[in-house]
């Protein structure tokens, strides 16, 4: 019997079908004057405004344009890119109107730089050349997803009517004129579907693949609220312009970021529309995006499974010579080596340091009500938790954030490390600690969990917060049955759980895998602003069918040898480290941990490293490259990768080959038909398996109450095998990390990273440098 097949959102294609592009050559002084603009910029201002730039050639040639911000690095090659090519004249005047522009806003002058910022031809980009195998120019990942766009908008896409699509600057797709609408007597809210044509790589594969990925812009009903672009239509074009806001004498103000309709003027070209006051009718010409979604929207996220499929369909019937990349079952089912276990408890000893006595109620109720009201330990018997509470003063005014970090500081140091200290007798190495909505509400190096964790995490103490509930706001909410169980306390406890290291079910083992495995993850985290970028890698390992995993951190600093902890206090060890790792740094943490890497000496070993690694390690990529850490002979890698180049699943291709059809829900490992190496897991969110709505529909077919519910797409992990090691086939190997991300040992549902890399995202995602890093980046966009 045939193996099951389902279609991904990847295509083939040929090159020879899409048309052409073009480049600017330049005159033989550009890039010295536009090396003498960039001189200008004042620091630290990211750079030329080429946004503007960009958007004038593209009103002006009535399709997308790129121009290269350091066109010096390529010689000039890719200084500007357009699909549609505008005369010589035209692109000189519009960079002399533009350059003097830049000057005037920061108010600098610039001699003799009249005559030098020119282009002395315009010449086409034959695109079958961009993409030889084995050499793919970089140019080829701005220039197909034009030309890919290019034809999905000559005929009407097919979904649950006939749509025109629009192309984008941004080389999206738009059904401009088909919006999502929903409306009531006190608001109303739209929507459109985009379709984001991509070109992406797959490991062990020479030509690069077409990847389509469709979503649902909200759009903003008036200019009140926060907003960074705005979809502005000219002509058959959509320009995704930015947008400014000030306030004036008569209030708030919105225009353009950049004065594209004024220059434009000059040239007696019609530019952007102007702004509207007041409510914006459903088919402006400007239609603003909302720069964070509304919390309760009038239409959700996500344009559905069905309209992805259609998407593919549509471009089948669009480009000649594409088709679609197909995986296959891998194995009929993943067979998990069953475990015995003892039926004792496990004890779970945990401080908490509150305010209010009502969290310490909480936090009671949740932890004799586990099996209750979380899905996991319904199967799973749950540890035995015992809580102390700390007895310190004033800390109703310091967890709330009224304080400098100071005297937070002193507080801590002074009254609770002492208090944690006697708690801790009892093997207490996890703390509860009460933050608040006034405290979260805090600029990021205002809030006072971010000090807390890093002080704590000094002493050898793992955090968990839980926000207080303010009975007042709590009695005005109207209760429903499902209101009487306590998510966030339930939430901490088992949060707490994770903190203690021990797991409440051994890590899974399917039947196919050697007796004794370790399991070594590597997951990366990086910050970066202006200069080179820091790193954090959290190193996890564990031995399959063991529950007690470790994590490898410097000894004592930075300059130290690495060693392995276990779970809590590598983590603790980490919070606790006031910097991020440097290049050389992380490499050398990486070697030191693969220099003792297994639990036991003769285990076999597998190590799954984090596809962001490929940074450092060319053998990662998906293009031509070398070198891998120095893992044991006999181990199998395997890089894990769940972002937005992994293909998604589509379709149903056993079932329904010819034509656009709801795939439904599948859960298990598929390979790839394209590259052996390649694997999936797939499987759905809690969220795609209980919402009916979106089954057989897209966001035309259902009601607006139904427009409510958020969509979501199969979650898919890409699983590659790097090397096999000494294991008999990549399938096993494939099998087993399948299998990790089906089975986790603590959480209910299905993980999009294995379990121990899984631990290792979570002790990254709560460092105290990236936790703040994340909320100012939120504050910051948001404004």
């Amino acid at each position: 019997m045939k193996a099951l097949e389902l279609r991904t959102s990847l295509f083939k294609f040929d090159a020879t079908q899409l048309g052409q592009a073009y480049r600017v050559v330049i005159g033989p002084q550009y890039l010295d004057a536009w090396q003498a603009l960039q001189g200008l910029v004042k620091k630290p201002h990211p750079g030329l405004p080429t946004t503007g730039l960009e958007e004038m050639l593209a009103v002006l040639s009535r399709g997308p344009v790129k121009v290269d911000l350091f066109p010096q690095k390529e010689g000039g090659v890719s200084a500007i890119i357009m699909l549609y090519p505008l005369s010589v004249d035209t692109i000189n005047e519009v960079l002399h109107l533009w350059s003097m522009d830049v000057l005037r806003i920061w108010n600098e002058q610039l001699i003799g730089i009249e005559g030098k910022l020119i282009v002395t031809d315009v010449v086409p980009l034959d695109t079958s050349h961009l993409v030889t195998p084995g050499d793919i120019s970089s140019l080829a990942y701005t220039v197909i997803p034009w030309l890919v766009g290019q034809a999905l908008i000559q005929k009407p896409m097919q979904a649950a009517m006939p749509i025109k699509l629009y192309q984008a600057a941004d080389s999206s797709l738009l059904a401009w004129d088909d919006p999502i609408v929903s409306e009531n007597d006190v608001r109303y809210a739209s929507a459109l579907h985009a379709i984001e044509p991509t070109l992406v790589l797959l490991h062990g594969r020479p030509q690069p693949y077409i990847q389509l990925r469709v979503k649902l812009t909200q759009v903003m009903p008036n200019l009140v609220g926060k907003k960074k672009h705005a979809w502005v239509k000219t002509g058959d074009l959509i320009v995704k312009a930015k947008l400014k806001t000030k306030k004036t004498v008569e209030g708030w103000e919105t225009t353009y970021e950049h004065p594209v309709e004024k220059l434009l003027t000059f040239m007696g070209v019609q530019s952007f529309p102007p702004m509207v006051d007041g409510d914006i009718p459903i088919d402006s010409d400007v239609r603003p995006i909302y720069a964070i979604p509304p919390s309760n929207p009038m239409i959700a996220s996500g344009p559905g499974p069905l309209f992805l499929d259609q998407a593919g369909f549509h471009l089948l019937a669009s480009l000649p010579g594409t088709a679609p990349l197909l995986v296959k079952k891998a194995v009929a089912s993943l067979r998990e080596e069953k475990v015995v276990t003892t039926g004792e408890a496990a004890n779970l000893n945990a401080m908490v340091l509150a305010a209010h006595a009502d969290v310490m109620l909480r936090l009671h109720a949740a932890s004799t009500t586990l099996a209750q009201d979380s899905k996991f330990f319904d199967k799973v018997m749950p540890p035995l938790v015992a809580l102390t509470r700390l007895d310190v003063p004033d800390a109703q005014r310091m967890l709330e954030g009224k304080h400098d970090s100071n005297s937070l500081n002193d507080w801590l140091m002074n009254h609770v490390v002492p208090a944690s200290k006697q708690a801790s007798e009892n093997g207490a190495k996890v703390m509860i600690v009460e933050t608040s909505t006034s405290a979260a509400s805090q600029e990021a190096g205002l809030d006072p969990k971010h000090v807390i964790r890093r002080v704590l995490a000094k002493h050898g103490i793992a955090t968990q917060f839980i926000m207080h509930i303010d009975p007042d706001a709590q009695a005005k909410r109207r209760k429903t049955k499902a209101d009487d169980r306590d998510f966030k306390a339930t939430n901490s406890i088992i949060e707490a759980i994770r903190l203690s290291g021990h797991l409440p079910v051994p890590t899974p083992k399917v039947k196919s895998m050697p007796a004794s495995t370790t399991v070594l993850s590597i997951l990366l985290d990086r910050i970066q602003d202006k200069g080179p970028a820091i790193y954090l890698p959290v190193i996890t390992r564990t031995v399959l069918g063991g529950n007690k995993p470790e994590v490898f951190w410097f000894e004592s600093s930075l300059d130290s040898n690495g060693k392995w902890f276990s779970y809590g206090e590598g983590l603790a060890a980490i919070h606790g480290t006031d910097t991020l790792l440097k290049p050389d740094q992380l490499k050398t943490l990486v070697t030191q941990s693969l220099l003792d890497c297994k639990i036991n000496s003769n285990d076999s070993l597998i190590v799954c490293l984090d596809a962001n690694l490929r940074t450092f390690y060319g053998a990662l990529k998906d293009g031509p490259g070398e070198g891998l850490p120095p893992v044991p002979s006999d181990a199998a890698v395997v890089r894990i990768r769940a972002d937005h180049q992994v293909a998604q699943i589509s379709g149903n291709h056993t079932l329904s080959p010819n034509s656009a059809h709801y795939i439904g829900t599948k859960v298990g490992a598929f390979q790839s038909c394209e590259s052996a190496s390649v694997f999936y897991f797939v499987s759905p969110s809690k969220q795609y398996g209980s919402v009916r709505s979106q089954r057989e529909n897209t966001r035309y077919d259902v009601s607006e109450r139904d427009l409510r519910d958020p969509w979501q797409q199969l979650g898919v992990t890409e699983i590659t095998i790097i090397t096999p090691g000494a294991f008999s086939t990549a399938t096993v190997i494939a099998e087993q990390v399948a299998l990790l991300c089906r089975t986790p040992s603590l959480w209910d549902g299905y993980l999009r990273l294995p379990g121990p890399m899984h631990l290792g995202k979570q002790v990254a995602a709560d460092h105290p440098i990236l936790e703040m890093r994340r909320k100012s980046e939120a504050n910051r966009y948001g404004n």
